[in-house]
């Protein structure tokens, strides 16, 4: 009786991890919901538009078993538009800087500040367009061997939500960006119609910035969610495992399991060592300009309270305000969206580890264990910018403290310069007298 019941559970277990490979293969696409399907193509879509994303995206129906598939291939009209966009990019941006400076009162400190900032913006956006034109290969292979990751992941647990989650956290931060971009615009007509025309050629390149970092965030969040569905997988295991052993059964799928486990973790790193590669000259670009956009930023919100002048109007405050923060939420989703992904790739050694302890007995799963662990003690997932800093939640400490040394160097400068001119002036006065 006893040994009926061993050889049940074992054709029971067969049974359920064959069944759950075969219908996480046929799931993958069923399990995009139609709202899900539209939103990658919006996404897709918003990307190409601002020219971070040189590459076709179709949707193919299958014959046979009716499934939906995603391809992505090579496309030569986004890299013809990425051309015309360069040009039309450059062109604006040198009549928009005589523009600047004939209709503005601003000091020449500020004037040439937001015509330095612009040029940044521009070179930025420039080299931005221009890489993605010159390595979209690079950018379709990655892309491809994402959506394969996803389908093996999917494959091994057809039955968890992480795509609606993973959706829900997209959308969000694309409705975030679009609404902070609706409140800068707003603030530049309600102030002055005549600069919305100017505001759109200036903005033009950080709509190109935005739309990169957001990207960057948005293939990050697949890294942490392919991560997190294989330390999923791993307890899964375990559990299953140790099941077995209670029963005494020996299953010959065990080792192929965590060896399949260990590929796809292998897999998602080297992915993850290709992304940083891929954005790591444009992210050096990007940092540069935020970080010279805040300090003008925080100069201009700073400088009503600091240097007792209040020559910008409430709705420019507030258009700066605005442009401040699309700039701090940028940064602080792709530093934490970094962070989670490093954070979910060592949550891995965690689970190996209790693993080890709990299968001590079992010579077997402990040698593939002990390989597994050995893999993991060798790959550190990191995402910097040509070695030079990591984007995780240490940059957002640094910038802070350099963005406000700079920012008092900024307004001493100003405060010097006024308190020397009132002195000119009062000194002009008495000798007039």
């Amino acid at each position: 009786m006893q040994n009926k019941v061993k050889r049940l559970c074992k054709q029971m277990l067969h049974n359920i991890q064959l069944y759950s490979s075969q219908f996480g293969r046929k799931m993958f696409f069923k399990k995009f919901t139609k709202n899900q399907f539209i939103l990658t193509q919006c996404l897709f879509y918003y990307f190409k538009v601002l020219g971070v994303g040189t590459l076709a995206f179709d949707i193919e129906l299958a014959k046979n078993i009716g499934t939906r598939y995603i391809r992505i291939s090579y496309s030569k009209r986004a890299i013809v538009y990425n051309v015309i966009l360069i040009f039309i990019l450059i062109v604006s941006h040198i009549f928009s800087i005589p523009y600047f400076y004939r209709l503005t009162n601003r000091m020449t400190f500020e004037k040439v500040s937001d015509s330095l900032q612009e040029v940044v913006s521009c070179t930025t956006a420039f080299f931005i367009l221009a890489k993605f034109c010159l390595t979209s290969d690079e950018l379709i292979s990655i892309t491809n061997r994402i959506i394969k990751i996803t389908k093996s992941s999917l494959s091994l647990n057809p039955e968890n939500d992480h795509m609606k989650k993973l959706s829900l956290e997209i959308g969000t931060i694309i409705a975030v960006n679009c609404f902070i971009w609706i409140s800068i615009f707003t603030a530049a007509a309600v102030d002055d119609l005549s600069f919305l025309h100017y505001d759109l050629t200036v903005y033009s390149s950080n709509f190109v910035i935005s739309a990169l970092m957001i990207q960057y965030s948005v293939i990050l969040k697949f890294v942490k969610y392919q991560f997190k569905m294989v330390n999923e997988n791993l307890i899964d295991y375990s559990e299953r495992e140790s099941f077995k052993i209670r029963l005494s059964i020996d299953s010959r799928t065990q080792d192929d399991g965590l060896l399949q486990l260990r590929k796809l973790h292998a897999s998602i790193s080297e992915v993850s060592r290709d992304v940083s590669n891929f954005y790591s000259y444009s992210m050096l670009f990007c940092v540069l300009h935020v970080f010279f956009a805040m300090i003008l930023s925080s100069y201009y919100l700073a400088k009503p309270i600091v240097l007792r002048e209040n020559d910008l109007t409430d709705t420019i405050f507030v258009h700066c305000f605005f442009y401040a923060l699309l700039f701090v939420v940028l940064l602080v989703t792709l530093t934490k969206c970094v962070t989670a992904a490093i954070e979910e790739s060592k949550t891995t050694k965690d689970i190996v580890n209790a693993c080890l302890i709990k299968f001590d007995d079992d010579q077997k799963i402990k040698n593939k264990l002990n390989q597994f662990s050995t893999y993991l003690v060798n790959t550190d997932l990191t995402f910097k910018v040509l070695g030079l800093f990591s984007l995780d939640q240490s940059l957002l400490t640094s910038m802070v403290s350099s963005i406000t040394t700079y920012m008092v160097i900024v307004l001493q400068f100003q405060q010097s310069n006024k308190s020397a001119d009132f002195i000119g002036n009062y000194v002009g006065d008495e000798y007039a007298y």
